[in-house]
């Protein structure tokens, strides 16, 4: 294109790219999101892979470009900006106007991923035109009687109060619990500890199951609290979304390492309602094992059911020595993928315990040290949230303010 659109030209539209388009769009973004795959056809490959996922098939995965529409017709379209979405199953959970708890309400939540600007089209605007139009068409994309679109959620490499806080996707605690694998143990802290088992992927989809029911559950309680004003969202911990991480993960594996991992978690207890798991991944962002510090084993999911049973609640000791087995058992398995450390976003309370018993309590720091240590994100994986659904705020503390939500299940499992 000789000459380049104004970033407020009306003739600018968000669209969906062709599958030519596609593929010169990943070519161009691929040093920046390749991560540790040898070249741009094995990211074109992974992507095409991901794209033909349970969560991404059938439109659950939508690219846009921003183009001119008043280019000629008999030229290819520049491409000024691009990103996509992947469609994800919410929940919502309220009081209403009246003060009344109403049920756990099912909806839709947007995920932007792969915002790109090819370098030699930055500095115009296109990116913060593309945010503004897909803003306002996500509202109501894909959404009908049945579900409506509750909100958007993406991860900003680029900083909290910046680009995307200006364009209403709201920065959110983004802290990670961080266990080197080299972390030596305190003498006594696994005695007593319960054993845990490892989880493999066909073990998996149950408990996601149990783990939808315990958020559902979680949410109205906490939604009807009186002393609750905040709408309690969150995305759903379903087995679609964990098995596109895992997919992620395996065909990494496969080219870095000719296999996939087998283990991919850790459960304790056998009964219903006193287990406790998690479920991890692994993210290479080198495939030489001796070169593995940013490499990670990366939490996407912790559940304790105990905290769902009243008759439970007291027992932070017991909660907390669940917790630390599936941490240890973590913190082993990663050093067998080459991996240097297991990250837990946005810990809770009794995952810092379970950590304080085994190495000591965790300092606020930074990702530099070998200590384990509560990592504040400050300009990586933000998470952030653009929220659509005011109208089930309480009119007496309506506003735009993100101060209102509580994002619950702030995990891994939302990236994307």
């Amino acid at each position: 294109m000789s000459h380049l659109p104004r970033a407020d030209s009306p003739y600018l539209r968000l669209v969906h790219p062709t599958r030519t388009e596609t593929t010169s769009i990943l070519t161009g973004n691929s040093t920046a999101f390749k991560g540790a795959l040898a070249d741009t056809s094995s990211y074109i490959r992974r992507e095409r892979f991901l794209a033909n996922q349970n969560l991404t098939r059938d439109d659950g995965l939508t690219s846009w470009i921003l183009v001119d529409a008043s280019e000629p017709t008999t030229t290819h379209r520049t491409i000024l900006s691009s990103c996509e979405t992947i469609r994800k199953e919410a929940l919502v959970a309220y009081r209403d106007s009246d003060g009344e708890t109403t049920d756990v309400k099912d909806g839709l939540c947007h995920g932007v991923a792969s915002v790109f600007t090819p370098p030699d089209l930055r500095g115009h605007g296109y990116a913060g035109r593309m945010m503004r139009e897909l803003k306002l068409i996500l509202k109501e994309w894909q959404s009908d009687s049945k579900q409506e679109v509750l909100f958007s959620v993406l991860y900003s490499d680029i900083g909290k109060v910046t680009f995307y806080a200006a364009h209403g996707w709201h920065p959110y605690p983004s802290s990670h619990l961080l266990v080197p694998v080299s972390s030596a143990v305190k003498g006594t802290a696994t005695s007593g500890l319960p054993s845990s088992r490892p989880l493999r992927t066909s073990s998996i989809e149950e408990l996601c199951k149990a783990d939808e029911e315990i958020l559902r559950e979680s949410l109205s309680r906490t939604a009807a609290d009186s002393g609750t004003t905040k709408v309690q969202v969150a995305l759903v911990p379903d087995f679609k979304t964990i098995s596109w991480h895992l997919a992620r993960q395996n065909f990494l594996a496969n080219e870095l390492y000719g296999s996939t991992p087998e283990i991919n978690g850790a459960i304790v207890g056998e009964q219903a309602g006193r287990r406790a798991w998690c479920i991890w991944t692994r993210s290479w962002y080198d495939g030489d094992g001796d070169k593995s510090a940013d490499n990670t084993l990366q939490i996407l999911r912790l559940v304790v059911e105990a905290e769902t049973n009243e008759e439970e609640l007291d027992s932070d000791r017991l909660v907390a020595r669940q917790v630390a087995a599936l941490l240890l058992a973590a913190q082993q398995e990663a050093a067998k993928w080459h991996t240097s450390a297991v990250h837990l976003w946005n810990p809770s309370r009794i995952a810092l315990q379970a950590a304080d018993r085994l190495w000591d309590a965790p300092a606020r720091g930074s990702s530099g040290s070998s200590q384990v240590q509560v990592v504040d994100r400050v300009t990586d994986n933000i998470a952030s949230l653009l929220w659509y659904g005011s109208r089930y705020e309480q009119p007496s503390v309506r506003d735009t303010s993100p101060l209102l939500l509580d994002w619950r299940g702030n995990e891994k499992y939302g990236w994307c």
